[in-house]
């Protein structure tokens, strides 16, 4: 495991290219994460933990 912050996110997943990426937490930054992640490199296995708050159907909005 190795936690990041949002502006160290493209470095370290090309630092770590077969890494499965962990958000936890899914309000705007963590919809913000997985958006760049998924874009960066589209076939990273990608999972979010999220709570009851925030649902995002559509981050654009």
């Amino acid at each position: 495991m190795h936690p990041i912050i949002p502006q160290d996110l493209r470095a370290t997943l090309q630092a770590h290219p077969g890494a499965a990426v962990i958000v936890v937490g899914g309000g705007k930054i963590g919809m913000d994460t997985v958006m760049a992640t998924l874009r960066d490199a589209a076939n990273r296995h990608v999972s979010l933990f999220k709570g009851r708050g925030v649902n995002f159907i559509n981050r654009d909005k």
